[in-house]
């Protein structure tokens, strides 16, 4: 009897689908190109047909497993020397991959929040360093970011590419700079892997059955697992978030209705005095000041100073673009002459802060002002302005940032490139849980944990970086929530092979991505030249170890002072701070160094109990060791902190 057609059909296509689901593959971690970990037993694995056996074959060395019965397969090769380039062989019964110019070097993960994801084409001196980016014995592999509730087996798309000037250039410079250190210092092949995501707490990092066995993120967790069209619900959110980027930085809806006109009647609009002290307004705001030039040179050049406003403003003089500001940082702006007029003049600013939907003028006011170069012609900008934040097309519905979710990015970032064989983790991430500085003393070492465990290599090296110096520094000793993320970052010094570079001295204040990255690279390369390479180095700078009370003053010894400690002058003082019983901390009237302990004193503390040192958002920092190493902040006492609940 004839089967049915429609039978034989369905017949058919379940043998195909079956047929293309067992065919053999590996993860996209794998590709041309690619860097193997050197002196290690190197991990491969994938999927194939159950009961086949897959082999991988390299310069004549080849290594055998059998695809289980859910058709995975991983299989363990025997540690390569180092060199290239050479092919890889993988192959089962029916099929065959290969992989050409691959090479057995050292391996780095670099991951992290905003400034390790920064670009080397925001760094200092970026254009010199990008044209110097063309090293072939350096690969790159760039994790794309992706938010997912269960753990994720592949990537979406991802290859490693040779590191040239165009790839370089969207690369993160933390990570290049660091590369380019150890491959310039070790003479060696360097693969590193870009897994960041701008903004994002460590707990999205790290795992849920890690994260479970603390107890703080469970609602979370929960809310996630119980939401069964969560992805969908991402992929709705990121459609709202589109939406509100091109309403941040495309539409410019006040500009087509003239509002930079100088003769546009802004009678309606609302008055503001600026600088307006941190106090947010909602939407895209439009903001105009009309004010008076005295005579001047159409031929002179200005400087147009607006302070702080956040974000991403865009200003007009008289109807003309005049220039942007970016983030946070400071405005200051080389105008020309002809863009002002003798007498009557129109400012106008469109800002629009497409992170949390606020703006700001933070001033301050001393910083808003027209003056030319020679600094003859002087006009402030401080005072009544008018302000519209209703021409705009009001933002959509709040934007939820799924990426700060526990497990999201772990899930749909790093499992996915799990086992891939590595040296070690490089790592800048606390400003996003600077508000939870306490929890972040668990936290992250729980994080580091559930990575080495994931990886199955043991404790390899982890490397960090401490938060940089940021925004205005407080004029009296007081209590910050990033001081005390500083601080569980160093306490997580106290876990096995793991380093910190301290860059409390080349940060920005008024930019949270402080642009010099070389030295960031730098000195996380100086921890693992010590840490991962073992070389007997000071790769720190100078660590607190104990204090001892002495006539009423305190004497302070340390780790890592190398050659010698050194005092560097600060015209804002020592940045160390002492308190008594009480618990009132006045900066220090006397710090000198003696037989290399640090010795301060007070003339406003009788009997000193605890000192601080460098302990603000925006610290003085003067202590480092003759290797030009900066310490780290830290206290001698462990009063209850702001974060601490």
């Amino acid at each position: 009897m004839k089967r049915p057609l429609t039978l034989v059909l369905i017949f058919i296509l379940l043998i195909s689908t079956y047929s293309i689901a067992q065919t053999l593959s590996l993860p996209k971690i794998f590709s041309d190109h690619m860097v193997l970990q050197r002196n290690k037993p190197i991990s491969f694995w994938g999927k194939g047909m159950p009961g086949n056996e897959v082999s991988v074959e390299i310069r004549n060395n080849v290594a055998v497993e059998t695809i289980k019965d859910d058709g995975s397969w991983l299989l363990v090769f025997p540690a390569l020397k180092t060199g290239g380039p050479f092919e890889v062989l993988i192959k089962d019964n029916t099929s065959a991959i290969t992989y050409k110019d691959v090479y057995a070097g050292d391996i780095w993960i670099a991951s992290g929040q905003s400034n390790m994801e920064w670009k080397l084409s925001n760094v200092n001196n970026a254009e010199t360093e990008i044209k110097n980016a063309d090293i072939p014995l350096i690969r790159m592999f760039y994790v794309e970011n992706r938010i997912s509730d269960v753990p994720m087996d592949d990537l979406e798309s991802g290859s490693w590419n040779i590191c040239t000037p165009d790839i370089a250039r969207n690369f993160s410079a933390v990570a290049y700079f660091f590369g380019r250190s150890l491959h310039q210092d070790k003479n060696i092949p360097v693969g590193l892997i870009d897994a960041t995501w701008g903004g994002t707490p460590a707990e999205a990092w790290t795992s849920k059955d890690m994260l479970l066995t603390m107890g703080d993120f469970n609602d979370r967790i929960k809310e996630i697992e119980e939401n069964t069209e969560f992805l969908k619900t991402v992929e709705e959110n990121e459609a709202l978030n589109h939406r509100r980027s091109v309403a941040v930085y495309e539409s410019f809806q006040g500009l087509e209705m003239g509002v930079t006109d100088p003769g546009y009647n802004d009678e309606s609009w609302e008055k503001i005095e600026l600088p307006n002290k941190g106090s947010l307004i909602p939407q895209i705001t439009w903001f105009r000041k009309s004010f008076e030039m005295p005579s001047f040179k159409k031929q002179s050049s200005f400087q147009l100073r607006l302070g702080r406003v956040s974000d991403n403003p865009v200003i007009f003089l008289n109807g003309k673009e005049a220039g942007r500001g970016e983030g946070s940082k400071f405005i200051n702006i080389e105008i020309p002459g002809r863009l002002l007029r003798k007498g009557k003049n129109v400012i106008t600013v469109r800002a629009a802060n497409g992170w949390r939907n606020m703006v700001t003028f933070m001033g301050p006011e001393t910083e808003m002002l027209i003056t030319d170069n020679e600094n003859t012609v002087k006009v402030a900008l401080n005072g009544e302005w008018k302000y519209n934040n209703q021409l705009e097309e009001l933002f959509p519905e709040e934007v939820v940032r799924y990426s700060h979710y526990p497990g999201v990015l772990f899930n749909g970032m790093i499992n996915p490139v799990l086992p891939y064989t590595l040296t070690g983790a490089i790592w800048y991430q606390g400003e996003s849980n600077a508000g939870r500085a306490y929890q972040y003393r668990t936290l992250f070492p729980n994080m580091i944990e559930d990575w080495r465990v994931r990886w199955r290599q043991g404790y390899f090296p982890f490397l960090f970086v401490q938060l940089a110096n940021f925004e205005s520094r407080q004029e009296e000793p007081g209590e910050s929530d990033w001081a005390e993320l500083r601080e569980a970052q160093l306490m997580t010094l106290k876990y096995p092979k793991t380093g910190m570079a301290v860059i409390i001295d080349i940060g920005e204040a008024d930019d949270i991505h402080p642009r010099n990255k070389q030295d960031v690279g730098g000195r996380l390369y100086l921890a693992a030249k010590k840490i991962a390479y073992g070389e007997d180095i000071i790769y720190s700078g100078p660590i607190y170890r104990q204090m001892e009370v002495a006539g009423g003053k305190i004497e302070l010894e340390f780790d890592n002072m190398g050659s010698g400690l050194v005092l560097r002058n600060n015209d804002s003082g020592s940045g160390f701070a002492i308190a008594g019983k009480d618990k009132k901390f006045y900066w220090a009237d006397a710090t000198t160094v003696v037989n290399n302990k640090v010795i301060i004193s007070s003339v406003n503390v009788e009997n000193p109990v605890a000192v601080r040192y460098a302990w603000d958002k925006n610290p003085v920092s003067t202590l480092y060791n003759n290797e030009g190493l900066p310490a780290s902040p830290f206290r001698t006492d462990s009063w209850k902190g702001i974060t601490e609940r």
